[in-house]
C-alpha cells in the first residue's frame, strides 16, 4: 500500500493488480531474459565443441521456467490478483515457447556462431521487454489486450516456419500419415472418449459442489448487504466521501459507517467485498475490503479505454436482472464471483455489491 499511488499511475488497477503487474514483468522478461543468456551460453558450448553442455542447458532452462512460475504463481495467490498462473498458461508459455522456436532456427541459420547468436538473444530479451511494457498495464491483474496481437504474431510466425521446413523437407506429410493412422485406431480414439468421461464427470461433480458451497454463503451475504444499504445508507455514503474527492483513483477515508460494513468477519483469507456507488453515468465511489485493508477512491468505469476490472461481471448482473455468479465451470480454476445490482425506491441504481472468493 506505501508504494501503490507510485506505480498505480502507469500499472493500472488495484494495490493486488498492480502487484501482480509485477509478477507478469518477472515473470515474462525474466524468462525471455534467462533463455536469452542461456542461449547465447548453448552457442559458446556448442562453438567449443563441449556438446554435453548443451544438453545441460536445456535442463537449467526448464528448471528456471519452473521455478520462476512457482515462486510468481504462490506470491500472486498470496497477495496478488489470483490470474499469474493463467496468463501463463493463455500467453506467456506460448509466447516465449513459439519465440524460442524461431530464436533457435534463426541461431541455426547463422551456424551458432557466437557473435550473431548473442546479438540475436540480446535482440529477443529487449523485445521482449519493450513489448511488455505497452501490453502489460491494464485495469486487471493481466495484461492488457495488445497481448493478443503479440501472442497471435509470434505464434503464427513460429508455425510458418515450421509449415514451410515441414513442406520443403517433406516431414509434414510423413507426419500427417503417421497421424491419420493412429487415431483411426479403436483402441485410441475409444480411449479418448474413455479418458474423457474419467476426467470431465469427476469436474464436473466438483464444480458443482464447491459453487453450491459459495452459493449458500455469499447470498445469504447479498441478502444481508441490500438490508443494510438501504436509500438513507447509500446517501450517507455519498455524503461522508465526496467532500474527501480527489483526483481519479487516489485513496480516500472511509467513514466510520462503511468501514463496519468492510470489516465483516466473513471477509478472511482470500474473500473480499467491493461495493459500487453511482455518483453520476460515469463516475462511482469505489469501496474494498478484505482481511489485510480496507480502500476507497473515486473512479469511472471506463477510463482511458480501460474497463474497471468488475466491469464484464457487473454488466452480467445487470443482464441477469440484478444477481449473477461465476459460471458452473469457471469455478475450478478462477475465484468464485456474485453480486447483485441494489435499486432505490425510485428503480434507480444505488449500489452494486461484488463478493470474490478463492
Amino acid at each position: 500500500m506505501d508504494n501503490y499511488e507510485r506505480y498505480q499511475d502507469f500499472w493500472g488497477g488495484n494495490p493486488m493488480e498492480v502487484f501482480s503487474h509485477w509478477l507478469n514483468m518477472v515473470l515474462m522478461s525474466g524468462s525471455a531474459v534467462i533463455i536469452a543468456w542461456l542461449t547465447s551460453v548453448e552457442a559458446c558450448f556448442r562453438r567449443s565443441g563441449r556438446w554435453i553442455w548443451c544438453q545441460w542447458v536445456y535442463v537449467v532452462l526448464v528448471l528456471c521456467l519452473l521455478l520462476s512460475a512457482i515462486v510468481a504463481g504462490t506470491l500472486d495467490n498470496r497477495h496478488g490478483e489470483g490470474v499469474v498462473v493463467i496468463v501463463l498458461l493463455l500467453f506467456f508459455l506460448p509466447i516465449l515457447a513459439s519465440s524460442y522456436y524461431l530464436l533457435r532456427k534463426l541461431s541455426a541459420c547463422w551456424s551458432w556462431r557466437t557473435t550473431p547468436v548473442i546479438l540475436l538473444s540480446i535482440g529477443f530479451g529487449l523485445i521482449h521487454l519493450t513489448a511488455q511494457l505497452f501490453y502489460e498495464p491494464s485495469g486487471t491483474g493481466g495484461p492488457n489486450a495488445l497481448v493478443v496481437g503479440v501472442w497471435l504474431g509470434s505464434v503464427a510466425c513460429a508455425l510458418l516456419w515450421a509449415l514451410v521446413q515441414g513442406l520443403r523437407t517433406g516431414l509434414l506429410q510423413q507426419r500427417i500419415v503417421r497421424f491419420i493412422g493412429v487415431i483411426r485406431r479403436p483402441s485410441v480414439w475409444g480411449g479418448v472418449i474413455l479418458l474423457t468421461l474419467m476426467i470431465g464427470i469427476p469436474i464436473l461433480l466438483e464444480a458443482q459442489r464447491t459453487q453450491k458451497a459459495h452459493q449458500e454463503m455469499a447470498f445469504a451475504w447479498l441478502d444481508e448487504l441490500e438490508a443494510k444499504l438501504t436509500d438513507d445508507f447509500v446517501s450517507e455514503i455519498k455524503r461522508d466521501h465526496l467532500p474527501a474527492k480527489a483526483d481519479r483513483d487516489s485513496k480516500i477515508p472511509i467513514s466510520a459507517a462503511m468501514r463496519a460494513v468492510l470489516t465483516d468477519p466473513r471477509i478472511e483469507g482470500d474473500v473480499e467485498l467491493r461495493i459500487y456507488v453511482p455518483l453520476n453515468e460515469r463516475e462511482f465511489i469505489f469501496l474494498w475490503g478484505n482481511d489485510r485493508f480496507q480502500y476507497c477512491d473515486i473512479r469511472q468505469m471506463v477510463h482511458d479505454g480501460v474497463e474497471e476490472s468488475d466491469q464484464r461481471f457487473i454488466d452480467a448482473l445487470i443482464a441477469h436482472g440484478g444477481t449473477c455468479q461465476t459460471g458452473l465451470f469457471c469455478v475450478l480454476w478462477t475465484p468464485y464471483m456474485a453480486g447483485r445490482v441494489l435499486k432505490d425506491k425510485d428503480g434507480v441504481v444505488k449500489a452494486i455489491c461484488v463478493h470474490n472468493a478463492p
